[in-house]
This record gives C-alpha cells, sequence and structure tokens, in this order.
C-alpha cells in the first residue's frame, strides 16, 4: 500500500483538528443549553436573580417592622416571629443571602423600598389598593382584618368601682368627717344658746346631722359626681363595634391600613407606633379605642391580660398580608412561587397554628 502523500497528511491533520473544535463547541452549547431550561424555585437562577437584586455582593437587604407576633425582637440584632420565620424558609429556599434593617413604621418600609434603599418589605402589610399601584405583592400568606380593642370592664366595675377609681370615694370620706364634727359643734352651740333645744345628746345630734346633709352644695356635689360617673361607665360599655366610634378618637398605627380606614370613614385618627404606646394611649383616656390588625389585637389582649384591655366587634374590612417589593423585581416571581408551595404543602398553615392557635386569632 502507497503511503499518503505530504499534502494529503496536512489535509488530514486539519480535519481531525476541526472535528476536536466542533465536538468542543458542541460540548459548551449543550451546558449553555442546560442552563437555559426551566428550573424551579430555589435553584440558581433565582438566587443568581436575588443576588443580582440585592447589593454588596448579592447580600439583599430587607426591611422589617417589629408588630409581634409577625415581627419581634429577639435581643441585639435578632428578630422572630411568623413573618420571620415564613421569610427564612423561603430565603434558605431559594440559596439567598440578606440582612434585616429595622423600620419605624409602615410609611418607612414602603418608602425605602420605593428609594430603593430596601430590596424586600418582611412583616403583616396588608395588600391594599393604594399600595398594589405603587409596589409588587407577593402571594398572599395570612388572611387577616381589623377589630376594635377597647379598656376591659373590670371587676370592680360599676359606679361603686368608678367612684374609687375617680377619686371620689376619698372626697367622700372627708366630708363625712367634716359632716361630723359640724354637727357635733351645731349640737354644742344650740344646747349652750337654746334652752328649748333637746337636752338628748342622740336627739340633738340627729337633728343637726340632718341638717348638714341636707346643704345644698353637698346635695348637688354627690347627684353631679353619681351622674358622671354613670354616664362615664355607660358610655365606656358602649364600644362593642367599629360603629360605636364615630366622632370618637381612636388609635391606629402609622401608616397602616386601619389610618386609611379611619380616615375614610370618618374616624379621628390618632397615630401611634408600637403597640406599647397604643396602650398608654388608651390608659391615658387619649383614646376611646384601638382600631387594628385583628390578629396583632387579639394577640397583644392575649399576651398582656395586666393591661387590661379586650377585643370587641366582629372582623370587618378584611385584607391579606404578603411580602413587598419595588416594582419589576426579580425577586417578586420566585418568592411567590415559593410562598404558594409552602401553602400547598400544608406548612404555611403549621406556621400559623404554631403562632395563633392559642390566641384565638
Amino acid at each position: 500500500m502507497a503511503a499518503p502523500s505530504p499534502r494529503a497528511s496536512r489535509r488530514w491533520r486539519a480535519a481531525a483538528a476541526f472535528v476536536k473544535r466542533a465536538a468542543v463547541l458542541a460540548c459548551l452549547a449543550l451546558a449553555s443549553g442546560s442552563a437555559a431550561l426551566p428550573v424551579r424555585a430555589g435553584s440558581a437562577e433565582d438566587s443568581a436573580q436575588g443576588q443580582d437584586a440585592g447589593k454588596r455582593g448579592g447580600e439583599l437587604r430587607v426591611g422589617v417592622y417589629v408588630d409581634p407576633p409577625f415581627v419581634a425582637r429577639t435581643g441585639g440584632e435578632g428578630y422572630a416571629g411568623m413573618a420571620i420565620e415564613l421569610w427564612e424558609i423561603a430565603a434558605r429556599d431559594l440559596q439567598w443571602r440578606y440582612r434585616y434593617e429595622e423600620v419605624g413604621s409602615y410609611e418607612e418600609l414602603v418608602d425605602g423600598l420605593e428609594s430603593g434603599s430596601l430590596d424586600v418589605g418582611v412583616a403583616n402589610i396588608a395588600i391594599t389598593r393604594e399600595r398594589a399601584g405603587r409596589m409588587d405583592f407577593t402571594h398572599p400568606w395570612y388572611d387577616a382584618g381589623m377589630r376594635v380593642m377597647a379598656p376591659k370592664a373590670g371587676k370592680g366595675s360599676g359606679l361603686l368601682g368608678g367612684m374609687r377609681e375617680g377619686g371620689h370615694l376619698r372626697v367622700y370620706a372627708v366630708l363625712g368627717f367634716a359632716m361630723l364634727v359640724a354637727t357635733l359643734l351645731l349640737t354644742l352651740a344650740d344646747r349652750k344658746n337654746d334652752r328649748k333645744f333637746t337636752r338628748h345628746w342622740g336627739e340633738g345630734l340627729a337633728e343637726n346631722f340632718y341638717r348638714v346633709v341636707c346643704g345644698v352644695a353637698l346635695v348637688a356635689y354627690i347627684a353631679s359626681s353619681t351622674f358622671s360617673v354613670m354616664s362615664v361607665d355607660v358610655l365606656s360599655r358602649q364600644i362593642n363595634d367599629v360603629r360605636d366610634l364615630e366622632g370618637r378618637p381612636v388609635g391606629v398605627a402609622a401608616g397602616s391600613a386601619a389610618e386609611r380606614f379611619a380616615i375614610d370613614t370618618g374616624l379621628t385618627p390618632v397615630r401611634y407606633r408600637g403597640m406599647e404606646e397604643a396602650a398608654r394611649l388608651l390608659a391615658r383616656g387619649d383614646v376611646a379605642a384601638i382600631v387594628g390588625d385583628a390578629p396583632l389585637l387579639e394577640y397583644y389582649a392575649h399576651a398582656y391580660p395586666e393591661a387590661g384591655l379586650e377585643v370587641v366587634g366582629r372582623l370587618f374590612n378584611p385584607d391579606k398580608y404578603g411580602f413587598v417589593m419595588r416594582h419589576g423585581s426579580a425577586l417578586q416571581k420566585p418568592l411567590a412561587i415559593r410562598l404558594l408551595r409552602l401553602r400547598e404543602g400544608g406548612q404555611l398553615e403549621a406556621l400559623r397554628s404554631r403562632y395563633f392557635d392559642r390566641t384565638g386569632g
């Protein structure tokens, strides 16, 4: 068999090199093609989207608003609560890195997202038409609504209890002592200056005591204080529903859906930041009641019975909670899908039951 010519050998080597290059390109094409295939939530694609949306090398800035039991401080910079747990489960599944940044109100949370200083809002933030026009929400993860919280009628309530709390009983004691002294002095004077006045001490004291008791000023004071206490007691017991709050000041969380509801329905809103401040407003009498998210009010009344507050009336203005981010965020779709799968898998309901079944929420 004749040996191939030099020209044929060069052609053969060129062909072999071309085949090798084609094989390498084919492998690269297959690799890139597989990366372009659809992936499930929690894949590297979703993680990359989250990292691109964040700052500092892919670390998402998560705004949190403290409002137990959805978001609560655990000491230092730690947080707990239903919303926190839910977010951490989803973020772990999606392989997202993040850091928490606390805000002072719902307004600050929304403003931070719009300005770009925050990437995600994690709180019990209601999905409203006004907010949906400014933000993107995930799939809803909690069904809520509003209720009313008012001072509880204590065990010593009623006329006697109201007089004691108003300081009237102390005034009565002082007046009673003054009446006895006046009765004794009048009796001594009558026995000395009036020969017709009875010489019997019992009859004389009784007669003068009657004269003192019938004093116009004393009768007027007792009547006015009694009727004022009765009026306050009746009015306080009339707060059984949101309809009983017309024309009265009500406490609402700053920037909340409850504040918008109060404005739209003609109530007089008084803003507060946190349930501790809300309880102080009620204790001082600055507001007649608190209007807010039912699960928050129910949780607070259950967790702090010493505050003497109760949640009254039926649920109204129903709404839903969702995590929130600015319009067009790459985080919205994978996070919404993840929450939907947690709902379908029963994990979301288990989390809700752990936080609220014992409080009636």
